[in-house]
């Protein structure tokens, strides 16, 4: 009896770092330099002015409205600026 209960918590200590490093990988632990792949669909929406189009998501159309009118009215220092 005593040997099982040996082997047994050897097993599990052999064991256990591996489903311990398995577990809750979000991607968030890569190599410098590595790209990571997003299977996310975006919709995007757009405001198409003379000289300048501002793309946004859903979700920031109150933003997008805010700043299509600020950079149509400041275009000009945006492109010296930029």
């Amino acid at each position: 009896m005593r040997g099982f209960k040996l082997v047994l918590v050897l097993i599990l200590f052999l064991t256990l770092p591996m489903q311990l490093f398995g577990q809750f990988y979000y991607g968030l632990h890569q190599d410098y330099g590595k790209n990571r792949v997003e299977y996310n669909e975006f919709v995007w929406n757009y405001y198409r002015f003379d000289k300048i189009d501002i793309y946004f998501y859903k979700s920031s159309n109150e933003v997008a409205k805010q700043v299509a009118v600020l950079a149509d009215e400041n275009l000009k220092q945006l492109e010296k600026l930029l």
